[in-house]
Order: structure tokens, then C-alpha cells, then sequence
């Protein structure tokens, strides 16, 4: 592994909070009516809009679980699987309790928060007699931070305990899109882990953090895994067949089958507590990294989470749902093409892959009801 990330990995880390990926909602505009999954009778998650409508300023309700994503293609595919009729853009409520206090003074100049002023958005659904919050952060570990007194700042931990704190939820599962590390898994596919693993080589290459691994030691249900599995294979047709990819030999997964498969660590090819990695740039697996050997998947959030809750005496129980966007990649290209071929992926299926791990989440959420 290199001290440091390349810059052009650190732009691509911004660049994907700044600039959605493809989804039916812009490709097709007025025409897209929302997506046609075939739920289990008395299953479908069931929004529940707050009336009147809360201010921006208010804390977060009180539920049993929640749901988080992190960019605006994750939040189209949750809102479409999750809250069906209530689109995050027009319709989730703005979330920006204590944000000029708390953490507008820690946000750096990247910060997309510093253009929205608010925390995140969010909606209420039911899922088997589950009150559930889905939310869209707006804060990101790999953007927001700044120097002081020699350290970067880290407002999104902040915005995890306060969420907490308010929602007070049993579970609390991150979900969305991510590299894949294993070249025997496909685009599409989707791991579910109990532990994640911070790999920072930027700000936060020198804080206490680093380089550790958090767990939640509870059993993810798996009653509606194989339920999950048959709605996932309904959009596997919007796995392949979008773009011309800059090379043609970019995975390491020479198969044209997408399955759409559902992994939990512990199960399967996943050992155990086999972590997600989170970075604080834009990182990617191939089959020469072996970043397979590290975790399951790479992404820029989640280990957070896993700092957050166990600093707690009585913490959520927590998991990483993260949906391959991008394949692992063939590591005899070079190294521009490896990050052309990853971008082309998240920006062609970043909105569809994350259909299959919002639809795991709903899973893993049913599992738990009645």
C-alpha cells in the first residue's frame, strides 16, 4: 500500500458525492413511475410522512431502526425500494439539527454541507411492524474535515451520536455502493458485515483510528435472505448493457452472469467479522491489491459508525449492507485505467446496484419484526 493516495483517487472521492450516477429518474425523466418489486403480502415497507411536517431544526424521531445511505444515486435507488411514492429529493425532510452550533464549525472547505447547510434528509417507513428512519447523510468522512490543533476534524462522528442519541434505534445498518474486493463476486452482488476497518492514507492517516477494526457481535437475520435474493434477480437485466467500458477486460470476474447474490459474513466465501474498509479516498480492489485479504468491500463512511458505537455503553447493533457498484478490477491494467473502469461501473449501475442492497436492507430489517 502507498503512505499516500495518488491525487487523482483523492478527486475521485469528491467527485462522487458531487455528481450523481445514472438512474431512470434522469434518464427517463416523467416517464419513470417508480420501480414494480413484487413483495411478500403484509411486507412492503409502508412510508409514514410526519404531519405536520417537522422543521429542519428538530431531532430526529424516535424508531426502531435505521437506514443510511450516502450519495445521491444511493438515495434515489432507498427512496424508489424503501419509501415507494415519496422521493428523497422532493419529499424527505432536511435534517439540520444543531448544524450552525455543533458542526458548521468543524466543516472544511470541501464540504458539500457548507452549499446545503443541513445534516442529511430523511423519511419514515414501516417494514413489518418496524418503525424505520432512511436517511441520506450530507456529511462524509472523506470531505469534511479540516485542520485544528494539528488534527482533522471529523464532523460526520459527531452526526452518528447525535442520531443515535435521538432515534434511539435497535439496529442501525449503512447501506450503498462500494468497490468490491473478491473477484469471484460480481457487479450487483451485496455483503452484509458485522465489522469494518478504517485504511486512511490522507487527513486521517495519523489518527488513533487507523488501521483499527470494529465489530458488532450480534446475528443479522436471515429469514427473507432468500426472498431478498428472488426481488434482486427481478433488476438483474440492469446489471450489463450500459456503456462501452474504457477497457474490455476491466473485472477480474470474466463472467456475464449477475446473479445478484446476498453474502453475510460468517457464510459463504466471507469469513466471519470479515470487515468492509473504509478510506479517506477513492480506493478500489483489483486482483493483485489483495485488499480480498483486508475486507469485503471498500468504502468511506462506515467504520464511523463502528468508532461511534463503541465508544457507547450501549450501542445499536450495526452493519455494513454495501452492494458492489464497482466489480474488482483486473490489476494488470494500468493505473488510469483501473480508475476509469471503476467510475464507469458506479456512474453506468451505482443507481441499480443499489436497488439490490436496499432491498437487503429491507431483508435484514423484516428479519427482525414480528
Amino acid at each position: 500500500m502507498p503512505n499516500h493516495a495518488p491525487q487523482s483517487l483523492v478527486n475521485e472521492s469528491l467527485r462522487r458525492i458531487q455528481i450523481p450516477a445514472a438512474s431512470p429518474r434522469r434518464s427517463q425523466e416523467s416517464s419513470f413511475s417508480g420501480l414494480s418489486i413484487n413483495w411478500p403480502s403484509g411486507l412492503a415497507p409502508q412510508p409514514q410522512p410526519i404531519d405536520p411536517a417537522p422543521s429542519s431544526d428538530a431531532p430526529l424521531p424516535k424508531v426502531d431502526a435505521i437506514v443510511m445511505v450516502d450519495t445521491s444515486a444511493e438515495a434515489e435507488a432507498a427512496s424508489d425500494v424503501l419509501t415507494p411514492g415519496y422521493y428523497y429529493a422532493s419529499h424527505w425532510y432536511q435534517y439540520a439539527h444543531n448544524f450552525w452550533t455543533t458542526f458548521y464549525p468543524q466543516l472544511g472547505p470541501n464540504a458539500p454541507a457548507l452549499e446545503s447547510h443541513y445534516l442529511g434528509q430523511y423519511f419514515i417507513t414501516g417494514i413489518n411492524g418496524l418503525k424505520v428512519l432512511v436517511y441520506k447523510t450530507n456529511l462524509h468522512m472523506h470531505t469534511d474535515g479540516k485542520l485544528v490543533n494539528g488534527s482533522y476534524t471529523l464532523p460526520i462522528q459527531g452526526m452518528l451520536q447525535q442520531m443515535i442519541d435521538e432515534a434511539q434505534p435497535s439496529v442501525f445498518l449503512t447501506t450503498g455502493t462500494a468497490g468490491g474486493t473478491y473477484c469471484s463476486l460480481q457487479l450487483g452482488d451485496v455483503v452484509a458485515t458485522r465489522a469494518a476497518y478504517f485504511l486512511c492514507e490522507q487527513h486521517y492517516a495519523d489518527a488513533p483510528f487507523n488501521k483499527q477494526t470494529y465489530k458488532s457481535d450480534w446475528t443479522i437475520p436471515q429469514k427473507y435472505a432468500a426472498t431478498a435474493h428472488t426481488l434482486m434477480q427481478g433488476f438483474a437485466g440492469n446489471l450489463t448493457g450500459k456503456g462501452t467500458p474504457p477497457d474490455p477486460n476491466c473485472s477480474c470476474n470474466t463472467s456475464n452472469q449477475y446473479p445478484a447474490n446476498l453474502y453475510f459474513d460468517g457464510t459463504g466465501p466471507i469469513p466471519a467479522f470479515h470487515p468492509i474498509i473504509t478510506t479517506d479516498f477513492f480506493d478500489y480492489g483489483t486482483s493483485t491489491s489483495g485488499l480480498d485479504e483486508v475486507g469485503v468491500a471498500t468504502e468511506m463512511d462506515d467504520a464511523v459508525l463502528g468508532l461511534v458505537c463503541s465508544q457507547m455503553q450501549s450501542p445499536p447493533n450495526w452493519a455494513s449492507v454495501r452492494n458492489y457498484s464497482d466489480p474488482a478490477l483486473n490489476g494488470q491494467l494500468s493505473a488510469a485505467t483501473l480508475v476509469k473502469c471503476a467510475d464507469f461501473y458506479y456512474s453506468e449501475y451505482g443507481y441499480w446496484t443499489t436497488v439490490n442492497s436496499s432491498i437487503a436492507a429491507w431483508a435484514i430489517v423484516a428479519g427482525l419484526g414480528k
